[in-house]
């Protein structure tokens, strides 16, 4: 190369890797680079964290497949850890879906009502696309107590679930964070 300043740009980057962002380096009259040029490519990844809908508490356990959208190809499985988070390594460009394929206890599946959680990895991408949250409803009953003045959680308030025909079906004491709940 010629003595002056040069960009070495990445075009295509191998399957399941993010493009790397251009170098600029420079070449002396002796032909020699100045400094050492080096592209690291980092894989592309799909993240998600799984939180309940109302108290935001991360959920462990909830299993997910991440499919083609093209044919419905399952490529990647795994379950959310003990933070709700489930991470999908050197994913190659294409567009995918992912299905909520068996939910925590208590809670009901994420895509029951037919949504697909779409996912997209770009071929001229240089970053992993952002954290996914995917929200879960328990299929119980929440009722939370608060002081209307301040917004504290209240502790020790008595509820009843009482039925159309005016009996008493369950009863819940809110607990320290203000949650009863009915099962």
């Amino acid at each position: 190369l010629s003595a002056g300043r040069y960009i070495l740009e990445e075009v295509s980057a191998p399957a399941g890797y993010l493009l790397c962002r251009p170098v600029t380096f420079d070449v002396d009259e002796n032909g020699e680079v100045k400094d050492r040029v080096e592209m690291v490519d980092s894989t592309a990844k799909v993240r998600l964290r799984k939180i309940d809908d109302v108290t935001g508490i991360a959920l462990a356990g909830a299993g997910f497949e991440m499919r083609k959208a093209l044919d419905d190809e399952v490529v990647y499985k795994g379950v959310t850890d003990k933070n709700g988070e489930l991470e999908f390594d050197r994913v190659e460009p294409g567009e995918y879906y992912l299905v909520e394929t068996k939910a925590p206890a208590g809670y009901g599946l994420a895509d029951a009502d037919g949504q697909k959680i779409k996912v997209v990895v770009k071929e001229d991408q240089y970053e992993s696309i952002p954290v996914i949250t995917i929200k879960n409803h328990y299929e119980q009953v929440y009722v939370q107590k608060q002081d209307s003045d301040d917004g504290k959680v209240l502790k020790g308030a008595v509820f009843e679930l009482i039925d159309d025909g005016g009996k008493t079906i369950a009863e819940a004491e809110t607990g320290k964070d203000g949650l009863a709940v009915f099962n």
